[in-house]
């Protein structure tokens, strides 16, 4: 399994309109923002490979969930699980995202790039 940073896809997906790969809400209130990150943030894999992603959420109230929802941009080339596994199903590019399941409104993402 092939699990190395891919710099070139970050370029890909910013020149087609880009992502935010951390997001935090504001601050009013006395609450704390809300930031969620995704790691790693590329990936390079091959039809086949499995890797994990990992989400982190931080700030809030206290007692917010820390929990998030995955999802692939595209389950056709890659499916992702609930616990952020990630299966490489077909050649292309897919942008796996985590989102917070306190506020729905912040995600991070993670692009990959799938080889034959």
């Amino acid at each position: 399994m092939r699990n190395s940073l891919f710099l070139p896809v970050a370029a890909i997906v910013a020149a087609c309109g880009g992502y935010d790969a951390s997001s935090t809400t504001g601050t009013s209130g006395g609450t704390q923002a809300i930031t969620v990150t995704v790691t790693p943030k590329t990936a390079l894999m091959a039809i086949g490979d499995r890797i994990t992603l990992t989400a982190t959420v931080s700030g809030g109230a206290a007692g917010t969930a820390r929990t998030v929802t995955w999802s692939s941009s595209d389950n056709t080339r890659a499916s992702v699980h609930p616990s952020g596994d990630v299966t490489a199903l077909t050649k292309g590019n897919v942008v796996v995202t985590a989102t917070s399941t306190a506020n729905p409104q912040k995600s991070a993402a993670a692009a990959i790039t799938i080889s034959p």
